[in-house]
């Protein structure tokens, strides 16, 4: 693996209006002409005509599709949980565990169908010495953020969310609950957000758009309002230190020391 983690786009330009677009995108961010299979710029100094509406439609959904059906399936597990929970008592960590282990059955699928494209984000440790140091700093302005925002709803009232509960009720170790909320969404979502959702929506948006829209879908999953922002803001800041990185590596390790350090705190009160 490199340790260099500068993400570098090969860029070329729009057949129709010259401006730069990224390689592989398919359609152009500018004037939204399509690209067809990617970009491949302009040569001789002439326009390529573009596909017809409905083939440039069938590109779209080829290029989205991937991203909406794997937010849809990881959707349709932790529904289905919780839908569960209407009928049955599923307060055992056991079926988190089995919830888990199904997300990542689906997430691996994906990224296996995804490889060409995931490739570079995991031959690269993303960690030279120019990008080390950001986890780490990541952790620091999230955890400032995080400190405001649950002081924020403290002074509202608003009580706050306990993991460790269920845990301990069913006689757990602490060990398991630092695998099932930190080290495997540490992992996992990070492969399927800002590895194939991310980067299937690259292709089809600009780099801002792209970013907020991820961000968005994986606040989502996590259902709870009550950490619809804070999830959203951390969303935002994974995404960009896997652009700036080119690497889905630090973006795991920020995220699993957020969540090992939610679990140990509530351990320690």
């Amino acid at each position: 693996m490199s340790g260099d983690g500068e993400a570098r786009d090969e860029r070329t330009a729009c057949p129709s209006c010259a401006a730069p677009v990224r390689g592989g995108a398919l359609f152009c961010t500018q004037c939204g002409a399509s690209l067809g299979a990617g970009a491949e710029g302009v040569q001789g100094g002439g326009a390529r005509r573009g596909p017809s509406p409905g083939a440039a439609g069938e590109e779209l959904w080829r290029a989205l599709a991937p991203a909406l059906w794997l937010w849809v399936l990881l959707l349709a597990t932790s529904g289905g949980l919780g839908l569960l929970a209407h009928v049955q008592d599923v307060s055992s960590p056991a079926f988190d565990a089995a919830v888990t282990f199904v997300d990542a059955v689906i997430i691996l699928l994906f990224c296996f169908a995804n490889r060409e494209r995931l490739r570079p984000l995991l031959n690269r440790t993303g960690l030279g010495r120019r990008t080390w140091h950001l986890p780490f700093l990541g952790f620091a302005a999230f955890w400032a953020f995080m400190w405001v925002y649950f002081l924020a709803l403290e002074f509202l009232g608003v009580e706050d969310l306990r993991y460790l509960d269920d845990y301990e009720a069913h006689g757990w170790p602490l060990w398991s609950a630092l695998v099932l909320i930190a080290l495997c969404p540490a992992v996992f979502e990070e492969l399927a957000f800002r590895g194939v959702i991310l980067s299937r929506l690259e292709r089809v948006m600009t780099r801002k758009e792209a970013l907020l829209v991820q961000a968005g879908m994986f606040s989502v999953l996590h259902f709870f309002p009550l950490i619809f922002v804070s999830h959203f803001v951390l969303g935002l800041a994974l995404g960009q230190l896997r652009r700036v990185t080119g690497s889905l590596y630090p973006g795991m390790l920020l995220h699993l020391a957020w969540n090992a350090w939610v679990v140990l705190a509530e351990r320690l009160g």
